[in-house]
């Protein structure tokens, strides 16, 4: 009753009410206490859903099944099922690479939220706006408007030039302002060029006069934003830390924590039997720079992941989405 309500007319229950509808059904439903295919049906009136409240919500639901989905059999399916929530949405903005004078903080977010996810399923339209708002500021030598700027610098650099990535660093050295040069830093590993992020990564372990204005904290923000942002990212860690000396150069830098936590993060960002001999050629790349105890921990992290697949909410999930589409 309550999705049919909130789809024939969701302003009939106050926004901050849905987010609280969203964020409980899905909750409840992990935990075992309501019915996961009702939530995945609730949100269907998503995609006639224009406040932000309730699309963080969901917002959370759909990254949980993206990593969980994301490189395996499943996922055409779970890309269906989020075209059909965003693309009305998306659809709405028109230009998402510029800034009306009118338009509310929350709006902002909401645009940046749907532009992200349009982005991340490959839209062409959000590709090519974030490609072109991308080349015009470097050719102008002049940054975005900050509002749009994490979508477009991010999902702007896929298929980026060497000269496009090194205005984007260069921005980021010369920034004065500590939140803009976090966010940069975060662009800068939404790279998919292994090449690019690798040099991003030997920014990090190295050490001159332009590097030393890497602010406390940065380096190692460097080396979260290449695994986080994706897999061309994870695919580059573990190209990089694959060489014996810059992997002993990385640990000098970092410490031996901070190599584990790679080494975690790419396990948990392991979604299937090629990516798994990946991980376990890493290991084997690695050696005694990690520990058998770490190893071992990373393969668990993967058969973890894989058996989700069996357990009831990964049954009846994927269930859905194949369902959905048909």
């Amino acid at each position: 009753m309550i999705a049919n309500a909130l789809r024939e007319d969701p302003s009939a229950i106050h926004r901050l009410n849905r987010a609280q509808l969203i964020n409980d059904a899905f909750n409840l439903a992990r935990a075992g206490r309501h019915d996961l295919a009702l939530t995945l049906d609730m949100l269907r009136y998503l995609s006639n859903e224009h406040e932000y409240a309730p699309w963080a919500a969901a917002n959370s639901v759909l990254n949980y099944f993206y990593n969980k989905l994301r490189g395996t059999a499943n996922y055409h399916d779970f890309i269906v099922y989020v075209d059909a929530l965003i693309g009305p949405v998306f659809d709405s903005f028109g230009d998402i690479a510029t800034v009306p004078e009118d338009e509310t903080l929350l709006d902002k977010y909401l645009k940046q939220l749907i532009s992200t996810w349009a982005c991340r399923v490959g839209y062409t339209e959000c590709l090519r706006q974030t490609a072109e708002a991308l080349h015009t500021a470097v050719e102008t030598n002049t940054p975005v408007h900050p509002d749009v700027s994490y979508v477009v610098y991010c999902y702007g650099l896929k298929g980026a030039t060497d000269d496009e990535y090194r205005w984007l660093f260069d921005q980021m050295i010369n920034s004065n302002n500590e939140a803009e040069r976090q966010l940069l830093i975060d662009a800068l590993g939404c790279a998919q060029d292994q090449s690019q992020l690798i040099s991003l990564l030997t920014v990090a372990i190295g050490s001159n006069s332009e590097l030393n204005s890497l602010l406390n904290g940065e380096r190692s923000r460097i080396v979260s934003s290449i695994y986080s942002a994706g897999r061309f990212g994870v695919e580059a860690m573990i190209e990089a830390l694959s060489d014996p000396l810059l992997a002993q150069e990385f640990v000098g830098r970092f410490g031996q924590g901070t190599l584990n936590n790679v080494v975690s993060n790419v396990a948990s960002r392991t979604n299937n039997d090629g990516e798994l001999e990946q991980l376990e050629q890493f290991l084997a790349a690695l050696g005694d720079l990690i520990s058998p105890e770490t190893a071992a921990a990373a393969v668990r992290t993967v058969k973890t992941n894989a058996a989700w697949f069996e357990t009831y909410e990964g049954v009846l999930s994927t269930t859905y989405f194949s369902d959905f589409i048909n």
